[in-house]
């Protein structure tokens, strides 16, 4: 979920996917996830019903929060 968690009671939850095919830019940061580096599609990402979701991955870190901000702010244009 790339949205704030005070925001989790909505309806949809905005998710930017994962993966490790993908090559290291801005708009794909790095990050662990279930002990193993993937990449945020953040140019993918979309709004889904959280029931659509599967189990809890685990959090990110602050450094990893703000690597996933800046490719968004680059790819939506952000200032």
């Amino acid at each position: 979920m790339v949205q704030a968690s005070s925001y989790e009671h909505f309806f949809t939850w905005m998710v930017a996917p994962t993966t490790t095919k993908s090559f290291d830019s801005l708009i794909h940061p790095t990050i662990e996830l279930l002990g193993e580096e993937v990449r945020v599609l953040v140019e993918q990402t979309t709004a889904v019903d959280p029931q659509r979701l599967g189990d809890f991955a685990g959090r990110v870190s602050g450094g990893e929060l703000m690597q996933i901000n800046e490719a968004l702010r680059a790819i939506l244009e952000l200032e």
